[in-house]
């Protein structure tokens, strides 16, 4: 989260929610990051839930993150990687985010992955590539 706004931030909050994991092998788990300055809970590992106490205040121009998103991925791909998600503060605009993926785009980067793995290694920067090609970025 960046508070872009001319004045204080306060009652921040953040739900990132599991649309579709792409199969049995593979998983998503979100975990809490500065756990004292969130408030919140997990739905069935599907949903992260979570707002700031009440003494958090974040100052124009800050930085705050509420969440780490751990994605393992792996075969066989069933269904699409989606994952949805909104962040915001009082009286602020709500910023809403998705990440997804197809099938066909999952199996490629996961076949690159392993490919390099298996040979030489990899080229400068192609772990970079793989995950935003993942993740749609």
């Amino acid at each position: 989260m960046h508070n872009e706004g001319p004045g204080i931030a306060s009652d921040l909050f953040s739900v990132v929610r599991t649309g579709s994991i792409p199969g049995g092998n593979s998983r998503i788990i979100y975990t809490i990051n500065h756990g004292d300055t969130w408030t919140g809970y997990i739905e069935n590992e599907i949903q992260l839930s979570l707002i700031t106490r009440p003494d958090i205040r974040l100052p124009p121009g800050a930085n705050l993150q509420p969440t780490v998103i751990h994605i393992y991925l792996q075969p066989p791909f069933e269904k699409k990687l989606h994952i949805i998600g909104s962040v915001g503060a009082r009286e602020s605009v709500i910023h809403s985010f998705i990440i997804e993926n197809d099938i066909d785009i999952l199996n490629e980067q996961f076949q690159r992955y392993m490919n390099s793995v298996i040979t030489s290694g990899f080229n400068d920067g192609e772990e970079i590539d793989i995950v935003e090609k993942i993740l749609n970025l």
